[in-house]
């Protein structure tokens, strides 16, 4: 067979070079592969000399090079006491003993409140979601956590809107389902016993009005329970600029695309409309 030098094989050569292999070809040697063999031997060497009792000119040669780099270490090179020498730093490491990272703790100092404080058997805690905040996640952070303790919660559909006062709120789980109760009769049920539902987690969402009445609601709320059953009522903000612009993008675009004539095309077009 013909040679053909290896940058005529073009991109392909790799593959016809696998092909050779696989037909019983030999492969060309690597160029990294000579120096690699003379450094085993070399060790070779220097391994039967020391075991024959003497030592090869390039051990010796190691030797000293190692010898002369201490010595540069221990000295600046004008005679002045520099770094410690690896030998010594090697000792002086295993005399010092390991310092300790985990430390006891101060048994002088009062334990903080959040560890000495007894859990509550009666607490009723309301998220106000604003849109494009990170609502979301707290969202799925408390419901983690309320299935866990047993902590009866309704998020985000499992309330529904209206002045039906026939379906008891029981902690039934659906999106804006039948057999949901409204957000009246749950604040009647709190009002009227403040232990009917004793751990409590509520995701408050909808439109400005509707977190208004329900803003008043909790105010009530709260006046009522005083320090027996506590209402903890929650909100997270952003920075107005770049929450505009998340809404703008999350919900503003498509309804844009449908009906340009009443939105625009544009955020400075949207901007006077707010749709928020």
């Amino acid at each position: 067979q013909a040679h053909v030098p290896r940058h005529e094989l073009g991109q392909h050569g790799r593959n016809l070079r696998g092909c050779e292999r696989r037909r019983g070809a030999a492969a060309p040697r690597s160029l990294a592969v000579v120096p690699l063999a003379a450094l085993w031997l070399l060790l070779l060497v220097g391994a039967a000399q020391a075991a024959a009792g003497g030592v090869s000119p390039l051990l010796r040669g190691i030797a000293d090079r190692g010898r002369a780099g201490e010595a540069a270490l221990a000295s600046d090179g004008d005679g002045r006491v520099g770094r410690t020498p690896l030998s010594v730093a090697d000792e002086r490491t295993k005399a010092t003993p390991a310092p300790q990272l985990l430390r006891e703790p101060d048994r002088s100092k009062p334990r903080p409140a959040y560890i000495t404080a007894k859990p509550r058997d009666c607490f009723q805690i309301f998220f106000v979601h604003v849109e494009k905040t990170g609502g979301t996640t707290v969202r799925r952070l408390f419901e983690q956590q309320a299935r866990a303790e047993g902590i009866e919660y309704y998020l985000q559909g499992y309330l529904k809107n209206g002045v039906d006062m026939s379906t008891p709120c029981e902690g039934r789980k659906g999106w804006y389902a039948p057999h949901c109760c409204t957000w009246k009769r749950l604040i009647a049920d709190l009002k009227q016993n403040m232990t009917s539902h004793p751990r409590l987690f509520v995701e408050v969402r909808g439109s400005r009005i509707e977190k208004e009445k329900a803003m008043a609601d909790l105010v009530e709320l709260r006046e009522r329970n005083g320090d027996q059953c506590p209402v903890v009522v929650f909100t997270m903000l952003r920075e107005p600029h770049r929450l505009y612009t998340s809404f703008y993008r999350y919900f503003t675009t498509e309804e844009q695309y449908r009906r340009s004539a009443q939105f625009g095309t544009t955020f400075i077009d949207w901007i006077p409309v707010n749709m928020q």
